[in-house]
């Protein structure tokens, strides 16, 4: 393999503001046709056991971006110039952003009106399941079935408003409209969020949401199989949906499915959300139907 210029580090700006500048470990492919080095993807791990359920952090995303950049050109000189494109995009739109020097001498009022846009914004909730009990044999089931094993570890992230941590003023508001919520199967950990969320959640977790979490939720995405949802070992799932899309809060539910469906899977699935929408709206005259979004997944 031949001689290469080792690449530059990536830097990231944590979640206290301090920048960070890291050396990772690169990973390099070599064709048969030619021996110049190129950058490559790691194989795909195969986790065994119960996964880490740690908080996603700015270095996890920074983390990840940069992977993807480097996975995607085919030579350490693209990666340094698309970098450097993006460094300086970066830098343009920070410099373009006008800044307002005397917001602190604007009317009390007024500050509180433009605190609450921002807290406007939603806030982006991922439940990740990390544990399982042993599967159960359903009564009367037939040989050889058993029902999935209910999640009994779950954790869920999210960032922080960054008004909990720009001054006391905003620190203040912001602790009267966010609390803590979508606490793990014993009560602890959660996040801090208020209406408008968006929740990222698996399918076979929905049934340990609190009631109580669910009026901030404006919008959810659920991860899932194809055509699970005619399944009889997802009659609690299909139930606590109900009771979910019933509240009335949430405005868009999108199925994100694991794999590329054909037309009559996607069709069983659209007919199954057409049918509960209309048993709730057989209860509830007034109540809305939530915009549907069928995503398929795409091939590895």
């Amino acid at each position: 393999m031949s001689k290469y210029t080792p690449p530059s580090p990536y830097t990231y700006t944590d979640e206290k503001w301090k920048v960070h500048s890291v050396h990772p470990q690169r990973l390099f492919s070599q064709r048969k046709d030619d021996d110049k080095p190129r950058p490559a993807r790691g194989a795909r791990a195969v986790a065994i056991g119960i996964r880490s359920i740690a908080p996603r952090t700015a270095a996890d995303w920074a983390k990840e971006a940069d992977a993807e950049l480097w996975a995607s050109c085919e030579s350490v000189e693209e990666y340094e110039e698309r970098k450097r494109e993006l460094e300086a995009a970066a830098k343009v739109a920070k410099e373009n952003q006008p800044t307002f020097h005397r917001f602190t001498h604007l009317p009390i009022e007024l500050r509180y009106r433009i605190w609450g846009m921002v807290m406007d914004e939603p806030t982006r909730i991922a439940i990740t399941c990390s544990g399982y009990t042993r599967p159960q044999r359903p009564r009367g089931g037939r040989c050889g079935t058993v029902s999935p094993g209910c999640p009994r570890v779950y954790a869920a992230t999210a960032f922080m408003s960054p008004l909990m941590l720009v001054n006391r003023e905003t620190h203040g508001l912001a602790s009267k409209r966010y609390r803590r919520a979508f606490q793990g199967v014993q009560g602890g950990g959660g996040v801090l969020a208020a209406y408008p969320s968006i929740l990222t959640i698996e399918i076979s977790t929905v049934r340990l949401l609190r009631m109580e979490n669910l009026e901030m939720l404006t919008e959810i995405v659920v991860v899932a199989s194809p055509g699970i949802w005619a399944s009889c070992f997802y009659k609690e799932v299909s139930e606590r949906f109900k009771t979910m899309l019933a509240t009335g809060s949430i405005r868009r539910l999108e199925l994100r499915l694991t794999r590329l469906v054909t037309e009559e899977e996607r069709s069983k699935d659209e007919e199954y959300f057409v049918s509960l929408f209309s048993d709730i709206k057989a209860v509830d005259v007034e109540w809305v139907a939530p915009e549907l979004i069928i995503r398929p997944g795409k091939e590895e």
